[in-house]
């Protein structure tokens, strides 16, 4: 046992940002994604249900998962701030 109380603060900031970057990541392979279905030439039902899809349910699961991301991501780094300013 180490005896540590608490977080790594450390850790946790490194957590966080991992968290914010990979939002960042997720939402420009939408962009790229949506962009590339964009320019495809396809027609018919298929194309056409996918699109809907993709842009109706798939992106907006692919936002909320950036949203909780950030929103964790922002709460660790505030939570890292804490800890530490209680251990100065």
């Amino acid at each position: 046992m180490s005896g540590m109380v608490g977080r790594d603060i450390a850790g946790v900031r490194h957590l966080s940002r991992l968290m914010l970057t990979k939002a960042d990541e997720i939402d420009d392979a939408a962009r790229q994604i949506t962009a590339q279905l964009n320019s495809v030439k396809w027609v018919g039902n298929d194309a056409q249900r996918f699109r809907n899809d993709w842009n109706g349910r798939h992106t907006a699961t692919l936002r909320y998962v950036c949203d909780e991301l950030r929103t964790a991501g922002k709460q660790e780094a505030k939570d890292a701030d804490e800890q530490e300013k209680a251990f100065a």
